[in-house]
């Protein structure tokens, strides 16, 4: 059946670890220069990778490859470490190599991948765009351009890039992004399915670790988002055996733990994916487990860090507004600071997931009647996300629609009951409420 889903378009998973994904359809085999056979290894650390390549543009400033390689490791350092500073050390690595050697397509591509990684979307688009122009047969460039529009949801124009891609490309890179589009439009079921293909080829392939340990995860995300958790579990570990250690599949083990009640184990996980990686939703959901045992100070300990480093982020030029407003408005913090920055990013980005932040920043603000026409934004592809689908039961049930919100919420839980440890709590508690207030009537 998903095959008559190619019209429909492919698309980047836009989050955290999932940038970075348009890098996956190229070869692995770019040009090289004369020593190539001492270069570090797929295998090898991404650290080691950007040292290797660093001496080498330091012994010859004139080296494009080596630039457009070193580029290219900076930029596996950051989607591993969580180190986003080194994506700005990514762009000027790439840059030089295209000083160098402007027509190289495969250094502008991952130029543009770069910048959509530092949410520069617009100039993204333009490098996409021109690399493509240069190259028809640029499959890499053709995906970039698709995967700029989808973020700044321009959706039009983003599945019209990705009919095109779908007509020429294929392998485990274009099946996940069928798995998103398909998400997207509100067929969950269907993109496990095609998210098990793209594991599955991705495995035949024998693609590298960190690849194998992201389509793992992606598929345990899917099934977790639906509630199948056990399934869910069975792919975090795969991903862990793929790539030990891979703090977003600790974090998705996490999750399941916690929707096991097993809350000890969660913060066991959590803490060992943050030894890894300091994201800020894992600090946040540590505060939720802390707070649900009780212990008020580490709770507020860890609010406060996933707070601290979200700031930073936004700070240091790569805002995840919607991860601010979760971190900030939704815990009574910077409220109308949220508001600003959500509704500021709206300017010139529509995808729904800002109309999401944007809703939810302007709720907490108690701003509810501004909250509802973009709340209806963010639900018009019918997308079925647990949490998308709380956040908008809260804001009709804040403007008096009781029967939209009891729907809303009764539809976000029963999806998937665990989806957050906080919201699961406040969504049952308000539909506790809406439904007394029904028999009461």
């Amino acid at each position: 059946m998903h095959r008559l889903l190619l019209g429909i378009g492919l698309v980047l998973v836009l989050a955290g670890a999932s940038l970075g994904l348009v890098a996956l359809l190229r070869s692995g085999s770019d040009s090289a220069g004369s020593s190539q056979t001492t270069a570090p290894s797929g295998g090898q650390s991404a650290e080691l990778a950007v040292a290797f390549w660093r001496s080498r543009t330091e012994s010859d400033p004139t080296d494009f490859v080596a630039y457009s390689k070193l580029g290219l490791a900076y930029a596996r350092y950051a989607r591993e470490t969580g180190d986003n500073t080194a994506y700005a050390s990514a762009q000027a690595a790439l840059e030089s190599s295209l000083r160098l050697r402007p027509d190289d397509i495969e250094a502008r591509v991952a130029l543009a991948e770069v910048m959509l990684a530092r949410h520069e979307f617009v100039p993204a688009l333009e490098t996409a765009q021109l690399a493509y122009a240069a190259d028809p047969d640029a499959t890499a460039a053709l995906a970039t351009v698709g995967d700029a529009h989808l973020a700044l949801g321009n959706y039009d124009e983003g599945l019209a890039a990705y009919e095109a891609l779908a007509e020429v490309a294929t392998g485990p890179a274009v099946l996940s992004r069928l798995a998103y589009v398909v998400e997207l439009y509100g067929d969950p079921e269907e993109a496990i399915e095609l998210m098990r293909e793209a594991e599955a080829a991705a495995s035949e392939r024998s693609s590298s670790p960190e690849r194998l340990a992201w389509y793992r995860t992606q598929l345990g995300d899917l099934l977790f988002k639906v509630g199948s958790y056990d399934e869910a579990r069975t792919w975090y570990e795969r991903s862990l055996e793929a790539l030990p250690s891979y703090a977003f599949a600790l974090g998705g083990l996490a999750r399941v733990e916690t929707a096991a009640g097993n809350y000890d184990g969660a913060i066991a996980l959590y803490e060992d994916a943050l030894s890894s990686r300091a994201e800020p939703p894992f600090h946040a959901a540590l505060g939720d487990l802390f707070n649900a045992l009780g212990d008020d100070a580490k709770a507020q300990e860890h609010y406060a860090t996933a707070r601290a480093l979200s700031q930073y982020e936004v700070e240091s030029g790569i805002p995840h507004i919607h991860e601010f407003v979760m971190l900030h408005a939704a815990y009574g913090v910077e409220t109308e600071g949220s508001v600003d920055l959500a509704l500021a990013q709206l300017a010139g980005r529509r995808d729904i997931y800002s109309y999401d932040a944007a809703a939810w920043a302007l709720y907490h603000a108690g701003r509810y009647a501004e909250a509802a026409p973009l709340i209806e934004q963010a639900l018009r592809l019918g997308t079925q996300d647990a949490q998308l689908l709380y956040h908008a039961g809260m804001i009709f049930r804040a403007l008096g629609d009781e029967a939209q919100a009891r729907t809303l919420l009764e539809q976000s839980l029963e999806l998937s009951p665990h989806f957050s440890l906080r919201g699961r709590a406040e969504a049952q508690a308000a539909l506790s409420e809406l439904l007394a207030a029904v028999n009461a009537s």
